[in-house]
């Protein structure tokens, strides 16, 4: 995903995952919080600032279901 000027009235990118309805049962927690700077993990949630990721490319969180 690309930043955008949009994205401007925002703080944090809220990323988290959530299985089909095929994948009933199934939960992904997260494995990695990723490379931005003040990233946050509550659960199986990460909070990522808007104002680290608008000028440069970072790897962000890995989720797994396993």
């Amino acid at each position: 995903m690309s930043y955008s000027d949009d994205w401007k009235g925002f703080s944090y990118l809220k990323l988290y995952v959530r299985p089909s309805g095929l994948g009933a049962g199934r939960s992904f927690h997260v494995v990695t919080a990723g490379d931005v700077l003040g990233t946050v993990v509550e659960g199986d949630t990460v909070l990522i600032p808007l104002d680290q990721v608008s000028a440069g490319f970072y790897r962000s969180a890995t989720f797994s279901d396993r």
